[in-house]
């Protein structure tokens, strides 16, 4: 596999502009029933003003830095067909550090009827009110012709690589990063987004982020996050380098606001009372029905933190 493009790693972020894609007006127009149907193209910024890289409020969060070189995969806990997981080498030619690869078969199902693997960072540290960044890089294996196809005629095709989540797992993660073949657009989206039913307020789907989908080469997404049930409260921030050379670049959500604020606590992944809080999985995770024998993807620089800077991917 010869990976297009480059692991360039931008150090700079950027601001976008006010102006919407095309895609973006588009999608701002269609009432979807879940996130994972949406999507929108996003426009570059520029550098003026300065852009808070820390939390604002709140206690700090316990930081976390996966180090899949020295610790393989032990730092985290609760694998999900751990035969499916593994350390191996960079991808890219010439690069010389170790990454993490989930190779998932259609068929590896359990603990639902969907085919996963899956690793979470241990002891749900993540509290209601807690403000963190978080970050990781991603490497997507190309689908061949026929597995584009197959991904392009599933209804409701999804595949999930990250996700913010917590006991009591009753619905999806109110804060996800994936892939949808949005087909109302006709394309092949990557982004963040989430599925908040049960949500204080009557929010029942939030489409955060889309952007064309980038196979074969690294990208690097990084959320700001604020957990709370109320969607006043709650909000999502999300940075991403494309590996096009631009760098880092905070993007303009789909609400055409840089902060989307709704409840990233629901009943999915919060309880009042005693509740013992988030942690943030890694995963391949997609229909059991998705007609692809295999899906491939590479993960590296998984941080979470009280900072842009302590987490940047490739920082």
């Amino acid at each position: 596999m010869t990976p297009s493009g480059s692991a360039y790693r931008g150090r700079e972020v950027r601001r976008p502009r006010a102006k919407r894609s095309r895609a973006a007006s588009v999608a701002l127009g269609v009432v979807l029933l879940a996130w994972l149907l949406a999507g929108c193209e996003l426009s570059r910024g520029s550098t003026e003003g300065g852009i808070p890289d820390t939390v604002e409020s709140g206690p700090l969060v316990q930081p976390f830095h996966a180090d899949f070189g020295t610790e393989g995969y032990s730092q985290y806990e609760s694998p999900v067909h751990g035969e499916r997981i593994d350390v191996v080498d960079d991808p890219v030619p010439g690069s010389t550090r170790k990454v993490l690869r989930m190779r998932v078969n259609r068929h590896d199902n359990g603990p639902t009827a969907n085919s996963r693997a899956q690793i979470s960072t241990p002891g749900n540290t993540l509290q209601n009110g807690d403000e963190f960044w978080a970050g990781v890089s991603l490497y997507l294996e190309p689908l061949d012709a026929q597995d584009k196809a197959a991904f392009r005629d599933d209804a409701n095709g999804h595949v999930s690589f990250a996700q913010i989540y917590g006991p009591p797992y009753a619905a999806a993660a109110p804060v996800r990063i994936g892939r949808v073949w949005a087909s109302s657009l006709d394309a092949d989206l990557f982004g963040v987004g989430g599925v908040t039913t049960g949500a204080e307020g009557g929010v029942t789907t939030t489409n955060i982020w889309r952007t064309p989908t980038v196979e074969g080469r690294w990208i690097d997404t990084v959320l700001h996050v604020r957990l709370s049930p109320d969607p006043n409260v709650g909000f999502v921030e999300v940075y991403f380098n494309s590996g096009d050379g631009a760098g880092l670049v905070q993007q303009q959500l789909a609400d055409g606001t840089t902060r989307t604020h709704y409840a990233t606590l629901t009943t999915s992944n919060w309880t009042r009372g005693t509740w013992p809080g988030n942690h943030m999985d890694l995963q391949v995770y997609r229909p059991a029905r998705m007609p692809i024998e295999w899906m491939t993807v590479f993960f590296a620089d998984h941080a979470i933190g009280n900072s842009l800077e302590e987490i940047r991917p490739g920082g």
